[in-house]
């Protein structure tokens, strides 16, 4: 009985759990790495290859990004979801902590470019997700197709032995390599 009286109070509260813990998770991670985005850094986001090159390195690192899409309302603008566990943000090692950083500095030179984007956390089955939703139709391009490959063939071990998708790949670089404005 003392089971099912906890579990009823819990369901009655739920919205309201759901939402203190996920913004609990939003708050924790924003203190953990707040004081990393006012340092120098040579992070300088000016093409959507230097936005590529940032999601390599986090890849290069083993660091574990969902990639999705939301589409909006406007055929134009189109919503591309970076999202990350957030147990592995916290749990990052020293040399993994610099590749997260120079993407939250990604972010925050985005905006200054005029790229809009949208931060959400929430939690399912136990896993609290932290997304990044950048509403740009040129990085959802970029993300479909090449940065998912990508991540295949690093968990797979076969980028380095795989010369025509590197060959693919970098040409398809050289073609986000224009000022990220031109391409909103």
């Amino acid at each position: 009985m003392k089971k099912y009286n906890t579990y009823r109070d819990w369901r009655y509260r739920y919205p309201l759990d759901k939402r203190a813990h996920d913004k609990f998770i939003s708050d924790n991670f924003a203190n953990m790495y707040k004081p990393y985005l006012n340092q120098p850094t040579e992070v300088n986001i000016c093409t959507f290859k230097d936005i590529a090159i940032v999601l390599e390195n986090l890849l290069r690192n083993d660091i574990h990004i969902e990639f999705g899409y939301i589409p909006e309302r406007q055929s134009r603008h189109v919503a591309t979801i970076i999202s990350f566990d957030y147990s592995q943000l916290i749990a990052l090692s020293d040399a993994q902590k610099p590749a997260f950083i120079d993407f939250l500095i990604m972010l925050k030179q985005l905006i200054y470019k005029g790229v809009e984007f949208t931060e959400n956390t929430y939690t399912y089955s136990g896993h609290s997700l932290i997304d990044f939703n950048i509403y740009s139709a040129s990085l959802y391009s970029l993300v479909k197709n090449g940065l998912m490959e990508l991540q295949k063939r690093f968990a797979n071990n076969t980028y380095e032995n795989d010369k025509f998708f590197k060959s693919n790949y970098e040409e398809m670089l050289t073609m986000y390599d224009l000022p990220i404005e031109q391409l909103q």
